[in-house]
């Protein structure tokens, strides 16, 4: 995992390269309003994981009296290296400065660039929303003023072109991100099937691990939460266009203006997910999956050491 994040240092501007970002000034007050308030929710958010994750590793960095006993590689370097024993355990303890990078960078790319493109779809939404809200006159001589039909005919291009760009933007982040998803979810379910399994084994000692523990697993749990929420809402709002869509009052509009509308909403069907294979994509059956995982580990290792104590 630190190889792919140093390889792939510029992924976020590489991904954002695909889409044209509007102005939230264009967006209205309201819309506005909400995105600045919940652009401050990630923000305290970030800044308070970000901290609780130097924490942790400021936790393993500095030694504990049963570290040798609880932790496998540093009962290795006693036995086994037992001349460089201290040397070879501080050289591992520095590499536990990587540790807040690790567990928090990946989920906060997913953040910033499924929240911006999310924002976007707030303000492509309220723009279908009011489609057809701008005329003059009596309704009903609507779909008989050829200058109202041209407008529309303009506007409803104009969003399926910015639909297209959602649509392009969505298949370029899945080739861009396929490498990393699927490596970070399994990893994610092995640290967390590893850690309870280390919970069961030293049940009875876990107040010797207990800053550490419990700051690692806030830590894991909120960032990996956080990645699934933040999917999961970019999938949602991007459903909303349809539904959006469904609402107009298509009666108004001639026949060339019907068919736009029909083949904006045949392409609309399907949501923005950002999904690589059935059970790996962002959003919540990713995270049912790994509770699944997690909860699996705990049941089987649970009945293994009953059956054996």
């Amino acid at each position: 995992m630190k190889v792919t994040l140093i390889v792939k240092n510029r992924l976020v501007d590489d991904v954002m390269a695909h889409i044209n970002l509007w102005d939230i000034d264009n967006a209205g007050e309201e819309i506005e309003t909400q995105i600045m308030n919940e652009s401050k929710i990630i923000n305290l958010f970030a800044v308070a994981n970000t901290s609780l994750a130097v924490i942790t590793s400021i936790s393993y960095i500095f030694p504990n009296a049963y570290d040798e006993e609880m932790i496998l590689v540093f009962r290795i370097y006693q036995e086994v290296f037992s001349g460089q024993s201290v040397f070879f355990s501080t050289f591992h303890r520095l590499t536990y400065c990587m540790l807040c990078f690790i567990m928090t960078a990946y989920p906060y790319i997913v953040i910033y660039i499924t929240q911006h493109v999310k924002f976007q779809l707030y303000m492509f939404n309220k723009y279908i929303k009011e489609l057809m809200d701008d005329y003059d006159g009596a309704e009903e001589r609507l779909i008989c003023t050829e200058g109202y039909q041209k407008e529309i005919e303009f506007r409803l291009k104009f969003l399926i072109e910015r639909h297209n760009e959602f649509i392009r933007w969505r298949n370029e982040t899945l080739k861009l991100t396929a490498n990393l998803i699927i490596p970070f979810i399994i990893c994610g379910c092995l640290v967390s099937m590893s850690l309870v399994v280390f919970v069961i084994e030293f049940s009875d000692d876990l107040r010797n691990m207990f800053w550490r523990l419990s700051t690692f697993t806030v830590v894991g749990f909120t960032s990996n939460a956080s990645l699934v929420l933040a999917g999961q809402a970019y999938e949602t709002e991007s459903e909303k266009i349809l539904l959006t869509l469904m609402m107009l009052k298509w009666y108004n509009l001639n026949h060339k203006n019907k068919k736009n509308l029909f083949i904006f909403m045949t392409n609309s069907m399907e949501p923005l997910k950002i999904q690589f294979i059935e059970i790996f994509g962002i959003n919540h059956p990713m995270g049912v999956f790994m509770c699944r995982i997690v909860y699996m580990t705990l049941s089987l290792f649970w009945s293994i050491r009953q059956r054996i104590s």
